[in-house]
């Protein structure tokens, strides 16, 4: 699409909120003020300049409402994390209380607690010291797409097996 259909595109008086809709998830807010500012002048007859303006600050509000989400999400997971340790250590001073005490198993009226043996896990202490039957040697081989990429940045040459697929995006700044 050349520049010029760009530029008409944007100069139509198209329903935004429309295609914004067909974007963004379900929960996004097009009852905000905000958005609705910005919707507003960019279905307005204003000029190309105020309506690419109008696009950065949409996109500054989205990026906004990102960060928000994903600092949420960061909270989230960090409660979570805690609970399944809180939950991990109550486990283990079950353990040991039961075990102190001898007692394998307590019945309540819904749910039973009760130690199980299930398997063992195998603590390594001295490397060197363990038979060369019970060690293996892992070699891994892999692209170095970091060279791969130097090599095509300083010759333009693409090795053989491998394909370069441009990156494009767009910026607002």
């Amino acid at each position: 699409m050349n520049n010029e259909i760009v530029k008409q595109e944007l100069t139509e008086n198209k329903s935004i909120v429309d295609i914004f809709k067909e974007i963004f998830p379900e929960d996004t807010d097009f009852d905000s003020e905000e958005f609705k500012e910005i919707v507003k002048n960019l279905e307005s007859n204003v000029d190309l300049k105020k309506k690419v303006d109008n696009i950065g600050l949409f996109f500054e509000m989205i990026d906004s409402v990102i960060e928000a989400k994903k600092n949420r999400l960061q909270k989230i997971k960090s409660q979570i994390e805690t609970l399944e340790r809180r939950k991990e250590q109550f486990r283990e001073f079950l353990l040991r209380l039961l075990d102190s005490y001898g007692i394998e198993e307590i019945k309540g009226n819904e749910f039973r607690i009760k130690v199980v043996q299930r398997g063992f896990r195998v603590e390594i202490t001295d490397q060197e010291k363990l038979p060369e039957d019970f060690k293996k040697t892992t070699i891994v081989v892999k692209p170095d797409l970091e060279k791969i990429a130097k090599h095509v940045r300083e010759t333009g040459e693409v090795p053989e097996g491998a394909v370069v697929i441009p990156s494009r995006f767009v910026t607002i700044k």
